[in-house]
């Protein structure tokens, strides 16, 4: 039974798929977007590896901000773990052999990746680091695998005593050439509409001394109803809660007056019994007091 697919999870999805499909030489053959489990979106697309199998890679920004701290994650199956960085790995079969192994590498040089190269018992490998710092092997068998080797592998997997043999060793080649590296996207903006009130999901909790605060880092503008800027001092947190993923949150509410001397403003915003409010497609709130708008922060 073969593998069907793995999946990994790249920091910068547009320099992988560069480097999946101009470097390693996978198309791509499928993909599939939907809303994610927790909130958010996701993309996952599917490369041909051979053989009539596959590989993905997630494209997480939709889920950045939501269910992920986007400065925090790390994409690097080993060192992200905590691990040294050649231990989890990723080895693809040439079928074409020595021939085929020399134009893989000569594949990574030109591409700006260096190679290192190993021989093993019974294979034949070359190595190079992914965008995400992965470790990718491309290998091929030198012989096939014989009962010796069956049976020397069931008395090491009972044999605890330290290796006295030490590692393997082979060359180190090093490209000159330019990595490519793709141009950053504009970031996602991320707004929440059809509830009661005119209201921006925040999406980093606020200073503990400063509760009505946005975040730093995040910047905010105000659409809709009314005009001239809201400072930042009039945001109320309506309420906290953890999402899914225990991101903790806030949700804030912006009023066209103040509180202390328009009481119909503050009657709004705590809502009125029986009053209706409805949302238009452009953001505005409409029935029920007086307006409000609507707040957009982004990172």
């Amino acid at each position: 039974m073969g593998v069907h697919h793995f999946a990994i999870a790249p920091k910068d999805f547009d320099t992988s798929h560069h480097f999946y499909t101009e470097v390693m030489g996978f198309p791509l053959v499928a993909g599939v977007k939907r809303q994610a489990p927790g909130g958010g979106w996701t993309k996952h697309m599917f490369y041909d590896i051979g053989d009539g199998a596959t590989m993905a890679l997630w494209d997480l920004r939709g889920i950045e901000g939501v269910q992920l701290d986007p400065d925090a994650w790390r994409s690097a199956i080993s060192t992200g773990l905590g691990l040294p960085r050649w231990v989890n790995h990723f080895a693809f079969n040439c079928k074409g052999g020595e021939e085929e192994l020399q134009r893989r590498k000569q594949a990574w040089l030109d591409a700006g990746y260096h190679v290192s190269m190993t021989d093993h018992e019974f294979i034949r490998s070359i190595y190079t680091f992914d965008p995400d710092k992965n470790l990718i092997e491309w290998t091929y068998d030198t012989r096939p695998i014989n009962e010796d080797d069956t049976r020397y592998a069931y008395e090491i997997l009972v044999d605890d005593t330290p290796a006295t043999e030490g590692d393997y060793e082979g060359p180190f080649f090093k490209s000159t050439a330019e990595k490519f590296k793709a141009e950053p996207r504009p970031p996602l903006v991320r707004q929440e509409s059809g509830s009661k009130f005119a209201k921006e999901r925040i999406l980093k909790s606020a200073p503990a001394r400063s509760p009505t605060r946005p975040p730093i880092g995040y910047y905010c503008w105000v659409v809709g109803w009314g005009s001239g800027p809201v400072p930042t001092s009039k945001l109320r947190p309506r309420r906290s809660f953890r999402s899914d993923s225990k991101t903790l949150a806030r949700e804030a509410l912006v009023g066209t007056g103040d509180r202390r001397r328009d009481g119909a403003s503050a009657r709004a915003q705590r809502g009125r019994r029986g009053s209706a409010r409805t949302l238009s497609a452009d953001g505005h709130y409409s029935g029920g007091g007086a307006p409000l708008r609507r707040v957009v922060c982004s990172g």
